[in-house]
């Protein structure tokens, strides 16, 4: 199907030139934890391949000039494609300061993004850029809003000159600092024309990518600028120019790869924390060789706008905008990183997970590649269009093609593991929330098959079940492992369930449902005081004579089923119970859930034990008609 044709081609991490920014999940991971996590989740450009399966081409004979095919209306001759362009982003004097440092002639990139250094004063492995329409754009995006939002003097004029508008800011501000795709070709001939990039740089717009510029300053408030992750504020907080190593992020959207890009940001109060631990450490050392040693080099304090920490702390939670969880090299949109949680929840895995991702980035692809299709034959259906002086229209790409549309998405690894981290960070939050579900009503039972298969150490299982209690409208408000079925086990947890109620204010627990009552009910009553009150209340509403229970009832009896149930075992007794069903509902349908004898010499038929005999067999029958078999 569409899978198997538009597999991406799988090409290696040093062909990304986005810079190895932090583990995004856990804003208290310690040093070190990127590398970490770098090895156990995979890049999102691992996608499925069938195309390495190619011979490579032949390059012997590529020499210019050389004919290939010579026909008598056209000669193909072999040429050699010029070098890609690499860009350059030079700095614009974004700060004041000569460019993207912090104007003390230290540079501080290892700072821009937590864990982006070594560690060790190791320089960072320089990535080889990238050459596809969507990162040129993005350069010369970038390139623009350098100009725009640079302020310089104490007049504050813009650096794009007298004669020149901020027509990018603009456009942001009337598309929610969205660029999306439908407008991203217009926005690369607006750059084309101001010479941020080259006309042959373009490509088709169905190449491009959405592009989130994120400037919450910009786009909100200046209260909205983005606070220190390490200090918490942004009082001490400027502006610090662009990031030279990457122009932007890229994260995994809905049926497309999406990016984001911004500033970088400086908290100069952190900064000074900093220079004067580390003079302090360096007069430290010189004094005293074996002397403890402040670490000075974990205080960050340039970082950007999507950083983990900085997140949840913009003006009146403004953070929440931000369209991705970032991860180490990569991301999810917010519509998948909310939307895994139902389909882990609802039996799907990670591998059928990543099925459904590619299916949509790849229908994605094909109806762009239609609509180009259809482009072309539309101008080849103008009665003026010249087929002979026409330039040759342009194929659309593959799904993988790493020049042009880039298709990108996770495998199944990189989902699994986005997940047990996106989760690990909102547990809190979710623990807290559990905390405030009251119930008045709760009903306990223990399972016993996931203990068997999960927490197992050495091949053996730790825990014998797993207790979950739900209350009156079906929300999960207790879950613990036991290792033994022993009353003690559960004692703790519902001391503490009681506890909760207590300090949040709810009501206390009146019912207590479980599939022993005459075992739980001792243990639940001592715990649960209130339960025994309740359980007073009852009794006093049941009279023990069954004559007055029945004259006066104060509770519902049990209502008894009105059906007649009858046993029928024998072939005459079967066969007279079908003739009547038959003569009764005639117009009725009838489903038969039967039970057979089977016999050993029945060798088209599947035998299983039941108590040890081998010779059960259950079929079900749902007809319209009810057919009579003899001796049924």
């Amino acid at each position: 199907g569409i899978n198997t044709f538009f597999n991406a081609e799988k090409e290696s991490d040093d062909d990304e030139t986005d810079t190895a920014t932090p583990m995004q999940m856990d804003a208290d991971a310690p040093a070190g934890r990127a590398d970490e996590d770098a090895q156990k989740m995979p890049a999102v450009n691992e996608v499925h391949n069938n195309d390495n399966e190619r011979p490579p081409p032949d390059e012997s004979n590529n020499e210019p000039g050389r004919i290939i095919v010579e026909d008598s209306n056209f000669v193909l001759k072999s040429v050699i494609n010029p070098a890609p362009v690499i860009p350059s982003i030079d700095d614009d004097d974004d700060d004041g300061n000569g460019g993207g440092d912090d104007g003390d002639g230290d540079d501080d990139f290892d700072d821009d993004e937590d864990d982006d250094d070594v560690g060790d004063g190791t320089p960072k492995r320089k990535r080889k850029k990238r050459t596809d329409c969507q990162w040129l754009f993005m350069v010369a995006l970038q390139k623009r809003l350098r100009l725009e939002t640079n302020l310089k003097g104490a007049t504050g004029a813009n650096v794009i000159g007298a004669l020149d508008r901020p027509w990018l800011l603009e456009f942001l501000k009337e598309n929610n600092y969205w660029i999306r795709r439908e407008s991203a070709l217009h926005i690369a001939e607006k750059l084309v024309k101001f010479n941020h990039m080259e006309k042959k740089d373009v490509g088709l717009g169905g190449y491009y990518c959405d592009v989130k510029v994120w400037m919450p300053e910009q786009q909100y408030d200046i209260r909205a600028l983005p606070p220190c992750p390490n200090c918490q504020s942004n009082r001490n907080v400027v502006r610090h120019g662009w990031p030279d190593a990457h122009v932007g992020r890229s994260f995994v959207g809905l049926n497309r790869t999406q990016y984001c890009m911004g500033p970088r940001y400086k908290c100069s109060h952190c900064h000074e924390q900093r220079k004067a631990l580390e003079v302090a450490a360096e007069s430290a050392s010189a004094s005293s060789p074996g002397a403890e040693i402040t670490p000075y080099k974990s205080i960050k304090y340039t970082f950007m706008g999507w950083n983990a920490g900085t997140l949840p702390f913009i003006h009146r939670g403004l953070g929440e905008e931000f369209p991705a969880v970032l991860t180490h090299k990569s991301g999810v949109s917010k519509d998948w990183a909310l939307m895994l949680r139902p389909l882990f929840n609802s039996g799907m895995r990670s591998e059928a997970i990543a099925g459904l991702m590619l299916e949509l980035h790849s229908l994605e692809h094909y109806r762009l590649w239609t609509l180009h299709e259809r482009d072309i034959e539309a101008r080849r259906a103008e009665p003026n269009y010249d087929a002979t002086n026409s330039e040759p229209h342009e194929m659309f790409s593959s799904f993988g093609d790493r020049q042009k549309y880039r298709g990108e998405t996770p495998k199944s690894g990189y989902i699994s593991s986005f997940h047990k981290n996106f989760m690990k960070s909102i547990r809190p939050h979710q623990s807290k929330q559990v905390k405030i579900r009251g119930a008045f009503r709760i009903a306990i039972d223990v399972s016993y098959k996931e203990a068997k298969k999960l927490c197992r150490v050495g091949g053996k299982a730790v825990y014998v079940g797993l207790v979950t209690g739900v209350n009156e409208i079906g929300e999960i408000r207790l879950q613990f492992h036991i290792v033994s079925d022993s009353h003690e086990q559960m004692r703790a947890a519902f001391q503490a369930f009681k506890k909760t109620t207590e300090e949040y204010g709810l009501p206390p627990l009146e019912l207590y449902s479980t599939d022993n009552p005459s075992g739980d009910s001792k243990m639940a009553k001592e715990v649960f005081p209130t339960l025994r009150g309740k359980q007073d209340e009852l009794d006093q509403m049941s009279p023990n004579d069954v004559a007055a229970a029945m004259s006066k009832p104060r509770l519902p009896l049990l209502a008894v089923n009105p059906y007649d149930v009858r046993v029928v075992q024998s072939a005459d007794e079967i066969n007279t119970a079908i003739a009547a069903m038959k003569l009764v509902w005639k117009h009725r349908r009838i489903g038969l859930d039967c039970e057979w004898r089977v016999g050993d010499n029945s060798s088209q038929t599947w035998r299983y034990k039941v108590r040890g005999r081998r010779d059960s067999k259950i079929r079900t029958c749902c007809c319209s008609d009810i057919i009579s078999q003899p001796d049924c």
